[in-house]
């Protein structure tokens, strides 16, 4: 195996445009920008795993190991499976959107 370059997974994104601006009624969810210093830290991550009764949404708590700002790559300790694409990686007490799940890669 390879460890996945960060082109590969580019394009493991969906866009949808409202046609309302509900985020006026339900609030907003914010984005932590700039590189982080720590070699770890811990994030939030919840999305709709396969693995789960369909309509269930899985959250979790795990590490950031490496956060490379340079390629747009970070490496963690999140369990993540098939139908998690999409879900944020959410960091801080107002949980700001530090990363999206695009692509799942085993070291084992």
């Amino acid at each position: 195996q390879t460890v996945p370059n960060a082109w590969q997974f580019d394009w493991d994104v969906a866009v949808i445009r409202l046609g309302s601006p509900v985020g006026r009624r339900t609030g907003w969810l914010g984005v932590a920008s700039g590189c982080v210093s720590a070699s770890s830290y811990a994030v939030a991550t919840a999305g709709y795993s396969v693995e789960q009764p369909l309509g269930t949404c899985q959250a979790s708590t795990c590490t950031f190991e490496r956060d490379n700002c340079k390629d747009r790559t970070a490496y963690h300790s999140c369990p993540s499976v098939r139908g998690q694409s999409g879900s944020p990686f959410l960091v801080g007490k107002d949980y700001r959107v530090r990363g999206i799940l695009v692509g799942t890669y085993d070291a084992s």
